[in-house]
């Protein structure tokens, strides 16, 4: 299934998993340029796609 996914709903991911599911500051990468998720609606209902979603899974996996 095609996805269409626009700012706001990746704003809105981002603000969902922004605080729970990242990984330590010194593993992250920065996408350049970043997407202004501050200036796009981030209170949209959404669910994360299914690649994300497989990313949440497998990091819970290694918590065990």
């Amino acid at each position: 299934m095609k996805v269409n996914v626009c700012g706001d709903v990746a704003a809105s991911i981002w603000h969902q998993l922004r605080r729970t599911r990242l990984a330590s500051i010194e593993y992250r990468v920065l996408l350049r340029p970043a997407l202004p998720v501050d200036q796009l609606d981030r209170r949209l209902a959404v669910q994360p796609p299914d690649l994300i979603m497989g990313y949440r899974y497998l990091s819970l996996l290694g918590r065990a």
